[in-house]
């Protein structure tokens, strides 16, 4: 008898202790549902970079040439002439920019985060010194002439950004780049003191291989001495400089009408 109650107590005892176990496993479990954080609203997308582009052909672009040739300022008929040339020539430009709640600008490490309106004020600067060639065509009653430029120049970029809307300090970025300068163009003289031109010229940098500038122009070229003329045009000028990666990709394209004089000797 006394056996047979101690296995019915190990029995009782082991069936308490499996129903212990198994309130703990569940009450474990239920604990770790309610832990769970709640699923909450979607993160906003993060902001993306936008590029800066200043596009605007309604600005200005005066222009300076000095030229020596060994045949004076006279080119004969048939004849090439060679010299050295002096050019520098600069243009503002202005443009505004929407920048979207996902977007934001950067330049010189500091940002402008939209939504907001920005407004761009982009100052470019252009020179050479180079070797000069103009080259007459056919015979005395011609007067066709095309000149070429060979050499080194240089350009310069000053570009500030600021907001419209916010009182967020302005942007401010500076790009300078030297390298080859080349210039073609034709001219057409129609009287002595008349004439009809036009260039295209462009600077490639030794130092960036991706640098884009460009520099076209067509003007009417007035003569009133034999030493000077007057050039009165359109000409436009564009820059795409390299930036680091953490600023604004930036294209600045400027045009308008133009005077320009030209001393030659």
């Amino acid at each position: 008898m006394k056996e047979q109650h101690v296995a019915k107590r190990e029995e009782m005892m082991k069936r308490i202790s499996t129903k212990a176990t198994s309130t703990v496993l569940l009450a474990v479990l239920g604990l770790g549902a309610c832990t769970t954080p709640p699923s909450g609203p979607p993160l906003p997308p993060p902001q993306v970079l936008a590029p800066i582009k200043v596009v605007d052909g309604n600005t200005t672009a005066p222009a300076v040439r000095l030229s020596w040739h060994s045949d004076g300022p006279d080119t004969q008929a048939r004849t090439s002439n060679f010299g050295v040339e002096l050019e520098y020539a600069q243009g503002s430009g202005r443009a505004d920019q929407r920048v979207a709640g996902t977007e934001y600008v950067s330049l010189g490490g500091a940002s402008l985060l939209g939504p907001q309106d920005v407004r761009h004020r982009a100052d470019l600067r252009y020179g050479h010194l180079a070797l000069s060639g103009i080259t007459r065509f056919w015979g005395k009653a011609s007067g066709l002439e095309l000149q070429w430029v060979a050499g080194v120049g240089r350009t310069e970029l000053e570009l500030r950004s600021e907001s419209r809307t916010t009182a967020d300090p302005a942007l401010t970025a500076k790009y300078q780049v030297s390298g080859v300068a080349l210039g073609v163009g034709p001219r057409w003289n129609i009287t002595r003191e008349l004439a009809v031109e036009g260039r295209v010229q462009s600077l490639w940098s030794w130092a960036d291989s991706k640098y884009d500038f460009s520099y076209p122009e067509v003007a009417v070229r007035y003569r009133p001495v034999r030493n000077a003329a007057l050039r009165m045009g359109y000409s436009g000028m564009g820059s795409k400089p390299s930036t680091n990666g953490g600023d604004s990709p930036v294209e600045v394209r400027i045009a308008g009408p133009f005077l320009g004089l030209d001393v030659m000797f």
